[in-house]
């Protein structure tokens, strides 16, 4: 199952030491979550405190696992289930009249 997970850093996490500490966390915990080979891939955004990261996981609490306190402790978790658009065409496909 593919789940896109969009993470924005608290507000709350301002002060350069916090930020600091959470950039280097982060760091290592992308390189873990990584080499689990189930995230398939990630993006920051330009233009905020945050990042879309795309995960093949099996269920919601391998996701969970995944992400660990590192991830939910410091940032808002939206998740979304997402699809390959080969695989939305064929969907529709099913419904053509």
């Amino acid at each position: 199952m593919l789940l896109m997970a969009k993470l924005t850093v608290l507000p709350a996490i301002y002060k350069e030491d916090e930020v600091l500490n959470l950039r280097n966390s982060f760091g290592k915990h992308v390189i873990k979550m990584k080499e689990s080979g189930k995230l398939v891939s990630g993006w920051g955004l330009a233009g905020g405190r945050g990042a879309y990261l795309l995960f093949d996981v099996n269920s919601g609490e391998e996701l969970l696992n995944l992400l660990s306190p590192v991830v939910l402790d410091h940032t808002n978790v939206d998740v979304q289930p997402v699809l390959e658009l080969e695989k939305l065409g064929e969907f529709f496909k099913k419904f053509e009249k």
